[in-house]
């Protein structure tokens, strides 16, 4: 603790967890036939493919509270600290309500930033011509850059799925 806080540093063993579920949310792929699923749905399957490389738990989870509410993301590594290390919050964006879930999932993993020392944001990208894959996805423009600031400032990863045929 330092100055009644919790130090939230990420050791190098805990940064090749991070980095390597990281690499398992980007590489897990979501299909077209599942835009009618739920987003429970999708997030099961994600959950699933992280535990088959990673000790990740989606029961017991620490949660955020805020004004009188908790909020709790889909699941998380416990990491080697007493600060759990990842919180992973995911949102399935669709023509209607991308803006909404966006906004919901953005505010969510600002959220969990206090409470674990990283957070994954994935957006199950269904918008018409994967509107937010493609603003996300050139390294040059406004919306990479914020993901970038969100990174650096929060540890908010912020991961865009696009569907894949």
């Amino acid at each position: 603790m330092l100055g009644g806080k919790m130090i939230k540093k990420i050791g190098s063993k805990e940064q090749v967890v991070l980095n390597k579920a990281l690499s398992i949310v980007r590489k897990f792929q979501i299909f077209k036939q599942y835009k009618q699923k739920s987003e429970t749905f999708i997030n099961h399957m994600l959950i699933h493919q992280l535990k088959q490389k990673l000790n990740v738990n989606d029961r017991s989870i620490p949660c955020a509270k805020m004004v009188g509410d908790q909020f709790r993301p889909e699941c998380f590594i416990k990491g080697s600290g007493e600060i759990p290390l990842c919180a992973f919050e995911c949102k399935k964006l669709t023509d209607a309500f991308a803006k909404a879930r966006w906004k919901e999932g953005l505010s969510q993993a600002l959220l969990y930033s206090h409470c674990y020392k990283a957070t994954v944001l994935i957006f199950y990208d269904y918008t018409k011509n994967g509107a937010y894959s493609l603003a996300f996805g050139s390294k040059k423009s406004m919306e990479s850059r914020f993901a970038e600031s969100l990174r650096k400032a929060f540890r908010i990863y912020v991961v865009i799925i696009k569907p894949y045929k």
